[in-house]
């Protein structure tokens, strides 16, 4: 795996093309904007952007192909289960430092699994950029080939990396709320109530309040989907809240 520090470049900006971009910030066309972008200049067939919630699980995923056809998010289902705690670049979206880009080859990855789930697509390498957001998320905007990227493919992407690091990191701030706050400090704030829950009643709160889904949430505790309602009956039932809103009030009341 390469890693490229994301300098201030010297090039002039295609003001045109920032312009159109910036227009995108927020809206689903983005991503088909910055993949004809990189597929101009370097190539790339696939591009998406994940956001990590401050556990370091992929939480959103925005995605599109050369055609412009958008990325259905089941098609990122083994990543956001499985091959996200194998991926290279975990280690790195831990860190909150200077936004980076790497380039990495599947003959990389760790696990075979993983490494056939690629060639699955025909796609072998890939060049990511990541950063922080809001300082309690990360983000990477990944850029995917069938081929090596070649050393002009890269210098390409280089020259326009501080201004896609900008848009990209705008774009997911607008995805995710600031005042979201990871699983553990969440069940901290639980625990630290007046009412005691069961595990699997706590486990499920902590999650509701980190903003996850009842779906993620069924896939992080392997259970149905069905029993995390469960869970949340009888934990809202003790702690007499009727929905997400009345529970998000409770965790932040002046009791605390």
């Amino acid at each position: 795996m390469n890693r490229y520090a994301i300098g201030a470049s010297s090039d002039p900006v295609d003001m045109g093309l920032l312009t159109r971009l910036i227009g995108e910030i927020g809206g689903a066309n983005l991503i088909v904007e910055l993949q004809r972008v990189v597929a101009r200049i370097a190539g790339v067939e696939r591009s998406a952007i994940f956001v990590y919630d401050p556990d370091l699980k992929p939480r959103y995923i925005f995605g599109a192909e050369k055609c412009g056809r958008l990325i259905d998010a089941k098609e990122g289902v083994p990543y956001f289960k499985r091959f996200y705690r194998m991926d290279p670049l975990r280690g790195e979206l831990k860190k909150k430092s200077a936004e980076y880009f790497y380039n990495i080859d599947s003959s990389e990855l760790p696990s075979s699994d993983y490494r056939d789930a690629y060639s699955k697509t025909g796609l072998t390498q890939r060049l990511s950029q990541i950063g922080r957001v809001h300082d309690t998320h990360a983000y990477a905007f990944q850029m995917y080939k069938s081929a090596p990227f070649k050393s002009a493919e890269i210098e390409n992407i280089a020259k326009i990396t501080p201004a896609l690091a900008v848009i990209a990191r705008r774009h997911c701030e607008l995805a995710v709320s600031p005042a979201v706050k990871s699983v553990d400090e969440c069940w901290n704030l639980l625990r630290a109530g007046p009412t005691r829950l069961a595990p699997q009643e706590l486990a499920v709160c902590a999650r509701i309040l980190a903003g996850i889904t009842l779906r993620d949430i069924a896939d992080d505790l392997n259970v149905r989907e069905s029993t995390v309602i469960s869970y949340r009956k009888r934990a809202y039932a003790r702690l007499g809240v009727s929905n997400q809103k009345e529970l998000h009030r409770l965790c932040f009341a002046p009791w605390r």
